[in-house]
């Protein structure tokens, strides 16, 4: 049925990711409606992502997480507790505030990525090769 037999190991993840999305649902979205729904999600998509991510890692040898990706993930995590208390502590959540703050987000995430060794070595290898090329 399957021509790589990888491809039925990403089915079984696939499937056991929507058995979890729909036991979480029913666990959540009576007691939280449409926000139980969407950490629901949320929560289906964190695992559906690290059980492929552990997939790719017994395939390959290629390890998803390094401390280029987690140094700054973890900064940005403080900065977007830091935002999230500023806003609810000294602004009036309103859509502008909030699209302001993201704005805000989003401009200083690059200098963290830049500033925290989001990238790395190889990253800007291939960047050059493949200016080089064109």
């Amino acid at each position: 049925m399957f021509t790589d037999p990888s491809t039925a190991v990403y089915i079984r993840i696939f499937g056991l990711a929507i058995r979890f999305t729909a036991i979480l649902n029913l666990a959540l979205i009576p007691k939280y409606g449409y926000l139980g729904a969407g950490v629901a999600t949320a929560i289906s998509y964190v695992t559906l992502n690290l059980l492929y991510s552990a997939q790719l890692y017994r395939e390959t040898g290629i390890h998803p997480f390094t401390t280029a990706l987690a140094y700054p993930g973890l900064v940005a995590a403080i900065l977007v507790v830091f935002i999230y208390w500023v806003t609810i502590n000294y602004l009036t959540v309103t859509i502008p505030v909030l699209v302001v703050m993201f704005v805000f987000f989003m401009i200083l995430y690059p200098v963290i990525i830049l500033r925290f060794g989001g990238i790395e070595e190889e990253e800007i290898a291939l960047v050059l090769s493949f200016e080089e090329r064109f």
